[in-house]
């Protein structure tokens, strides 16, 4: 098998596994939501921050955006958030700030 062969068989597997994990994500929240009664906007927001990306980076990322320490970034081979990713990090921590104003 040559080398081009196998990163296209690595990246589909790469891919199936990585539905997978979303896949299970969201159904081991809808678990959480009913086990403990969570909103869906609580429950939707674990989601967003398991799918924006490193969601060790993205917890660190809401962090910074509500104003708290700057901890420092993550550790390899953990990918540090992308500057695409900081607008929907952003969106985020408002929507914590609201359901937070709302639930305490």
């Amino acid at each position: 098998m040559n080398n081009d062969a196998l990163l296209r068989r690595t990246g589909y597997l790469t891919f199936l596994l990585s539905g997978v994990c979303a896949i299970s994500s969201g159904i081991i929240v809808s678990f959480l939501q009913d086990l403990h009664g969570l909103s869906f906007g609580v429950t939707g927001s674990l989601l967003s921050m398991m799918n924006i990306g490193n969601m060790y980076a993205v917890i660190k990322g809401i962090l910074r955006a509500q104003g708290g320490p700057d901890i420092g970034g993550v550790r390899a081979p953990l990918y540090e958030l992308q500057p695409e990713d900081l607008p929907a990090v952003e969106a985020l921590a408002e929507e914590i700030d609201r359901l937070v104003k709302k639930y305490a």
